[in-house]
């Protein structure tokens, strides 16, 4: 469920920008009694009425009404919050989008809303909380890409001058496609639809037909619909110019509001006039009677505002991430002023860094079935690139691409002037301080209005959907900040400034939201730079990463460290992290030989170049206002950084572990070749980026970020339990970044293992070899060897279990060994062993290790191989299984502190709110003391019956005797550190909770002999099943 503090008017300027049915409301008022509430829009009404109550729960009506002259098509609502938990709803449905977001839609009879009429629906609200702040309409209409469908035209019956024909319209994706609209031009004139229960039929005049379907007319997922029809003649019947559009959900409360990171409060007061701006001495411009400070991590708020109330000034604009602050005095004072504030504020105890509000005053600089310029014939030739798509071709992303398969999806973003978020071609997920549509679409400078939206499609455009252009980067999630904010002031005479609070805030907001690559295309003055560093190096320290990609400048060969905020940045911990590009071309006439830009700056602080033309050459071809496409005069520095930025995301998208210093020396490092590398007057040398060599070298590369857990591995005799530690331990395959693993281990010591599964071979000599699976979260694994002793026979029992009663049940099962690459062999050649009332016959088998499986398509909640000796019978096992579903798994590792052994024997066990899903209350029996750190998991199937009646108690069993040894320490000399992780086999990841002797007892069931510690339950509205306890808290969020 949706759980989201709205402000209201930054909702209305968030969903003015959004391509989907929605205007926003005039009003929106509560009757005198409270019970119910309208909300009034431009093209419809909504009232919603609290029509019964009892205890906490209400009975809710709600009415849409169209006042409008044209009909609404399939209905659906979006709340900012349900303000309580639908339990039951009738006349429309509770839908979920893929990311967990809830939401109302009609319920197929009533989806239509002709002129003048409404429609009803209802539901009832547990834990009512009031009314919902805001409900609006959220369906759109959407062009469905040719590649989700097809159409068939078949004639059934033909006469001299009628025919009978049909359309079989094919849905080639796997989501159903609902409420659709078929358009195509034909050379025939239909005269009835046959089908009409599926569609109706409007003729648009030429032979062109809009087929819409019905509500009963919806076309499932990889299945047809026929559109059957008679019609007359005029030639061969044939259908051309096809299209088809169906209306979804569409809501920008879930996709800018919901799922962006808190990076806690955040503000600044812009410059609002250029007669906010001052200078110094020195020609240095900032903003008048400001300054900015940067306190300590551990100074309160009030402690900085009282240090400024010291100086008459108040604080208008707060980062509470990095505890930065924006200080205005209430009168006017000189430059030399500030600057005497600045010096005592430094030598302040706490105060981190001080300094001008200076003002920065930027330039723009500027194998898929994408179709690029339609007005060319496209061939992908890396070896020669032409043709619009050339600076893709030049950096060699066609072979990038051939890794698509080990991509995911990167968050990246922009700091630039605007942004077109409703471009077609655009997927962008939030935009900060953007100007309205009206206002970037009337902009009186139109290289500045399209600048963001250009430099977005060169990054990451969507890939293969038909439209446009291919971005370097396929999977992405865009982020971004406009520089000249909403609808931005016009007193500023035409400049384009802005002050560094502005890109503190911007940056902040970023790399808050684990921004990844942020691209700066734009050309600022370098008087900031110390400051901006320091505000960087800052968010590294506090343990974020990111690659910086800056522009080098177009100041025709300048320095570029002089040119940009960004490249002048001396810290090291931030240089590092900060790709600075120059601009190269290919020659007026498609030549191949490239050029560094006559136009862009040079020198030593340029790291890479990378396409951006030239002059009287051809430019970048990108996206620009109004779902268009160019590239004349699209040339410049800006242009060539988003192909770098596409490459750093592609680097993050198939290693996510690498730090931003790892990808910008990769891309440096792979940078150049014969033909690809330059040097310059001022002492500068660089080379072409690689996207390809880039992301190969990616893929090898251990990233500095990787998630690596400490594992041990104990081996043991299985019969005495006697250690084997001449055992040898190898670790082979491939960790969850590509990189080939093969190493080995000593037995009993720790080893740091990237998080991953892994296949494991343990040796010793007169022992059989052991091959399984291994999971290198496991804080300790322990493997019992069995010996290897020929012609002799050992026996396996096999008790078998419903895990949802605890009783034995029969099933019928494979065994199987694990060869030498690791697959499964089956043992058993005349069919399947089976177990009566639970039990197997004694299975004789030759020494080593086997893994049942069950064949009667129900779920095994885990999987082990069962060691065999010889002489022996193994018999102590269960088999567990149960109904299909997700294997929940929670784990605890238990370490007792204290200078000896306790001597008691606990019992780590899970019990169950019923009896009827009574589960082990022994998971584990062990004798705890210092040495010993043993680790648990606990495992339950996620099913609807679960979800709806069960939770789950864990916690200690003990008896009556061990609580009366407790009772017998004198104080709390020990204490129990519990840990809780949530996922398979995953790593703690909560605080450390210490259990006392006193918490032992005082929290001790004489019934059940049972100390919980915590309980596990389903939470329906967050969608997630939740940890908690009596008397302390757990996180245990995975």
């Amino acid at each position: 469920m949706l759980k989201v503090k709205k402000i209201f008017s930054a909702f209305v300027g968030m969903a003015m920008a959004a391509n989907v049915f929605m205007t926003m409301p005039f009003s929106a008022f509560a009757d005198e009694e409270t019970t119910s509430r309208i909300y009034i829009y431009d093209d419809y009404e909504i009232s919603y009425d609290i029509t019964n109550s009892w205890g906490n729960t209400e009975k809710i009506s709600v009415t849409i009404s169209n006042p409008g002259d044209s009909t609404i098509e399939n209905w659906m609502l979006s709340y900012d919050d349900f303000n309580g938990e639908i339990t039951g709803i009738w006349d429309a449905n509770l839908a979920k989008t893929d990311s967990g977001y809830e939401y109302v839609r009609n319920a197929g009879y009533n989806a239509n809303i002709q002129p003048d009429q409404s429609v009803s629906f209802g539901y009832t609200l547990n834990d009512y909380t009031g009314f919902p702040d805001t409900i609006i309409m959220s369906q759109d209409r959407l062009e469905k890409p040719s590649s989700g469908f097809s159409a068939e035209l078949n004639i059934i019956n033909e006469w001299d001058t009628t025919f009978q024909g049909e359309i079989i319209l094919t849905n080639k994706t796997d989501k159903p496609i609902e409420w659709w609209e078929f358009t195509f031009d034909s050379n025939f004139t239909i005269t009835e639809v046959t089908n009409s229960w599926a569609a109706s039929v409007i003729n648009n005049g030429n032979c062109n037909y809009t087929f819409k379907g019905t509500y009963t007319g919806i076309i499932g997922s990889n299945s047809s619909v026929a559109l059957g029809f008679q019609a007359i003649k005029n030639g061969d019947p044939m259908i051309d110019n096809i299209s088809l559009t169906e209306m979804v959900f569409s809501n920008s409360v879930e996709r800018s509001e919901e799922n962006l990171a808190d990076i806690g409060e955040a503000y600044f007061k812009d410059i609002e006039s250029i007669d906010d701006i001052d200078v110094d001495s020195n020609g240095i411009e900032f903003v008048k009677n400001q300054f900015l400070l940067t306190a300590y991590n551990d100074v309160s708020y009030d402690e900085v505002e009282a240090l400024g109330d010291e100086y008459n000034a108040d604080i208008v604009g707060y980062i509470a991430l990095t505890n930065d602050y924006q200080f205005e005095i209430e009168y006017d004072v000189n430059a030399n002023d500030i600057y005497q504030i600045i010096d005592e504020l430094m030598d302040n105890q706490l105060i981190e860094y001080a300094s001008l509000n200076t003002v920065i005053e930027s330039e723009n600089l500027s194998i898929p079935n994408d179709p690029w310029d339609t007005s060319e014939t496209i061939d992908w030739d890396t070896t020669n690139p032409s043709g619009s798509n050339w600076g893709v071709e030049a950096i060699d992303a066609p072979g990038a691409w051939e890794y698509m398969d080990q991509m995911s999806t990167v968050k990246v973003g922009l700091y630039d002037s605007m942004f077109d978020e409703n471009h077609e071609d655009l997927d962008i997920f939030h935009v900060w301080n953007n100007p309205s549509r009206d206002y970037i679409m009337n902009y009186w400078s139109k290289s500045t209005a399209t600048h963001g939206t250009h430099v977005s499609g060169t990054m990451a455009a969507k890939y293969n959907n038909e439209k446009g252009i291919s971005g370097i980067l396929p999977y992405s999630k865009l982020y971004g900040f406009s520089a000249l904010g909403n609808d931005s002031d016009p007193n500023l005479e035409g400049r384009n400034i802005s002050n560094i609070m502005k890109h503190k805030y911007a940056f902040a907001l970023l790399i808050g939201n684990d921004v990844k690559v942020i691209n700066h295309s734009m050309s600022q003055s370098i008087y900031s730079a110390d400051i901006m560093g320091k505000f960087l190096d800052k968010l590294i320290n506090m343990g974020y990463d990111f690659v910086i990609v800056a522009a080098a400048g177009n100041d025709y060969g300048n320095d570029a460290g002089l040119a940009s905020i960004y490249n002048a940045i001396t810290i090291e911990n931030v240089r590092n992290r900060i790709i600075c590009v120059g601009a190269i071309g290919r020659g007026p006439t498609n030549e191949t030989a490239y050029h560094v830009s006559s136009y862009s700056n040079i020198g030593k602080r340029v790291d890479v170049v990378a396409p951006g033309g030239d002059f009287y050459e051809t430019g970048i071809y990108s996206t620009v206002l109004n779902n268009k496409y160019e590239n004349e005069n699209w040339y410049g520095t800006s242009m060539a950084a988003p192909h770098v930025s596409g490459t750093a995301g592609m680097l993050y998208s198939v290693n996510p572990n690498l730090s931003g210093e790892q990808v910008k020396n990769i891309i440096v490092e792979t940078s150049g070749g014969e033909g690809r590398e330059f040097t310059d007057s001022l002492g500068g040398s660089y080379g072409i980026i690689n996207a390809k060599l880039a992301v190969e070298d990616a893929l090898r590369t251990e990233g500095e970020n990787v998630d690596k857990n400490e594992s041990i591995v104990f081996v043991r005799d299985y019969l005495n339990g006697t250690r084997l530690n001449n055992a040898t331990i190898r670790i082979q395959g491939r960790e969850a970044h590509n990189n080939d693993v093969d190493m080995y281990m000593t037995e009993g010591k720790p080893m740091n293992l990237v998080t991953g599964w892994y296949n494991i071979t343990v040796m010793a000599d007169g022992y059989v070899t052991y091959r399984y699976k291994y999971h290198s979260t496991e804080a300790f694994t322990t493997i019992d060897l069995v010996e290897d002793i020929p012609n002799n026979t050992g026996y396996l029992q096999i008790t078998a279990k419903d895990w949802i009663n605890n009783q034995n049940a029969n099933t019928e099962f494979n065994l199987y060994t694990i060869d030498e690459n690791y697959n499964q062999v089956k043992q058993n050649t005349n069919g399947t062993y089976a177990t009566t009332s639970g039990v197997t016959e004694m299975i004789a088998l030759a020494p080593g290790y086997y893994l049942p499986e069950t064949t009667t398509g129900q779920s095994q909640y885990v999987q082990e191989l069962y060691p065999v000796a010889a002489n022996h019978t193994t018999n102590e096992i269960c088999m567990k299984f149960g109904f299909e579903g997700t294997v929940e798994t929670y784990g605890f590792e238990v370490h007792v502190e204290d200078s000896a052994a306790l001597g008691i024997n606990f019992r780590l066990a899970a019990r169950s709110s019923e009896e009827s899903l009574r589960l082990d209350e022994a998971i584990i029996a062990t004798n705890i003391h210092p040495v010993n750190y043993p680790g648990v998991y606990f495992h339950f199937f996620d099913t609807q019956q679960v979800r709806d009646n069960k939770d789950f108690s864990i916690g200690f069993k003990l008896t009556q005797a061990q609580i009366n040894r407790l009772e017998k320490i004198a104080d709390d000399s020990f204490g129990i550190k519990v840990m809780v992780s949530h996922g398979s086999y995953g790593s703690p990841n909560s605080d450390p909770i210490w259990i006392t002797a006193s918490d032992l007892i005082n929290n001790w069931d004489s019934q059940t002999e049972f100390v919980e510690f915590a309980g596990i339950s389903f939470d329906s509205a967050a969608d997630a099943y939740k940890v908690d306890s009596n008397y302390w808290l757990l996180d245990s969020e995975n």
